[in-house]
């Protein structure tokens, strides 16, 4: 893997927002059904179907926010849909054993849209190079968002766990999820700093 890319900014910071990103999604994915069912006490399919509406909404969004990228730059699509992914992490903090049950599946379908920027994220940091390089971008960019989503996920199921020892599984939930939105505001933050996608040279 050509490690030299990395000299590239818009291939850096594609990169950092690429590896929050699937932070964000892989820890959601995770500890959602982790405080369904052992902090509010749902069943495994009840969980599942909680989970269903926004896993569906990626799909469905996907190939929509890749025809998007096309056309506009990445600035407001990363702000924009940061700001989505903090709204709908950020409010499962206040959730408890009285939230309704659709209101978790509406969390859930913003969640969705906020996921469905992952296939345009690879683009960008695939694009952000020269030609010759994206082969090796799309390697760093497969490895490092890997790594980054598992330390990710075992952080934040550690924050669950801690918590929960003193406390209960709803609480740790809430407060992994209060964590995990404010990764958001980072990713928002680093967007803000992105351009029109054009390849930069790293030798």
């Amino acid at each position: 893997m050509q490690m030299r890319l990395f000299r590239s900014r818009q291939f850096c910071l594609s990169m950092v927002c690429c590896m929050l990103l699937y932070i964000i999604v892989m820890s959601t994915s995770v500890l959602g059904p982790m405080c369904f069912q052992m902090g509010l006490g749902y069943s495994a399919a009840e969980s599942g179907f909680i989970m269903v509406p926004g896993t569906l909404l990626v799909a469905v969004l996907s190939p929509v926010f890749g025809g998007l990228y096309d056309r506009h730059d990445m600035r407001w699509m990363v702000v924009i849909l940061s700001l989505v992914m903090f709204l709908s992490n950020f409010l499962m903090f206040y959730i408890d054993h009285d939230t309704p049950y659709l209101w978790l599946v509406f969390l859930g379908v913003l969640r969705g849209i906020g996921g469905a920027i992952m296939m345009p994220f690879t683009a960008w940091a695939v694009n952000s190079v020269e030609p010759r390089y994206k082969s090796d971008a799309t390697s760093l960019n497969n490895a490092f968002r890997t790594l980054a989503s598992a330390a990710g996920l075992a952080v934040f199921v550690g924050v669950f766990d801690s918590v929960a020892i003193g406390s209960t599984y709803l609480d740790g939930a809430c407060q992994a999820f209060l964590l995990i939105s404010l990764m958001s505001i980072i990713m928002l933050v680093l967007g803000l700093f992105s351009r029109k996608n054009t390849a930069e040279k790293v030798d």
